[in-house]
């Protein structure tokens, strides 16, 4: 009589009884990568009820239940906090490359590695909220250390409204270019911004709203000056043991 050769889960060495593992529930058969492959992911990533369309559209009408949900419900509908992040920014970067920011000639003079590294945060905006995000997070998590969120939880808030605010800016560059006769524009949308940060990252904490909002705004502040306080000291750094 025949022995039969039991097969097991590539994954997790599990016994299998059909395509899909019992224990790991990943599927047996990998599908080749063709054409049919291609449009399936696409249309994960663009789906209105799953994908990049449904965690604008979420993020842009209800902000903090939609975070909140993530954190403590649901997260396979929205696209994940970093790539989220990362694709608003290259958008934003994108269209500021195609519409870039008029600069007004000055004479050339020695800039400090600190003055440098303020220019590349101003020309790469996209890029850099990334970094502010990490020291407004720990100043987030040091103002509202009662909360039952932590600092990675945190950052996944700022990731989230911060991506979404790279994504309404995005077209301010071509408004820009269209020269309008409105010279406080600029500062307008920047206030806008940060009050829609502000009272989106506020909801999503527990307690009165109005001490929640004055602590947000407490912390983003702290968070920008303690950003500011790391690139004066990688700049004097740079410039004095190099």
């Amino acid at each position: 009589m025949s022995q039969q050769i039991e097969a097991a889960c590539k994954n997790c060495q599990t016994t299998l009884v059909g395509p899909y593992c019992h224990q790991c529930g990943r599927d047996q058969h990998l599908h080749r990568i063709d054409a049919h492959f291609i449009w399936h992911e696409m249309s994960h990533v663009l789906h209105l009820e799953k994908g990049i369309f449904y965690t604008i559209r979420e993020l842009s009408l209800r902000p903090s239940k939609t975070i909140r949900t993530f954190l403590d419900e649901d997260r396979h509908r929205l696209v994940k906090p970093l790539l989220f992040l990362i694709l608003c920014s290259l958008l934003y970067n994108l269209v500021d490359y195609v519409w870039p920011m008029p600069h007004s000639n000055t004479p050339s003079v020695a800039l400090t590695t600190e003055t440098k590294i303020w220019a590349w945060v101003a020309g790469h905006f996209g890029y850099a909220n990334f970094l502010m995000s990490i020291p407004i997070a720990i100043c987030l998590r040091a103002v509202f250390w009662r909360q039952r969120y932590n600092v990675f939880e945190i950052w996944v808030m700022l990731a989230y409204i911060m991506g979404l605010v790279m994504l309404f800016l995005s077209i301010f560059p071509p408004l820009r270019a269209l020269n309008l006769p409105f010279p406080h524009l600029t500062d307008i949308i920047r206030v806008l911004s940060l009050l829609f940060v502000t009272l989106a990252l506020a909801a999503c904490f527990d307690g009165p709203r109005w001490w929640s909002i004055v602590k947000t705004a407490v912390a983003y502040v702290l968070g920008m000056f303690l950003f500011s306080g790391m690139v004066f000291v990688a700049g004097w750094m740079i410039d004095h043991l190099h």
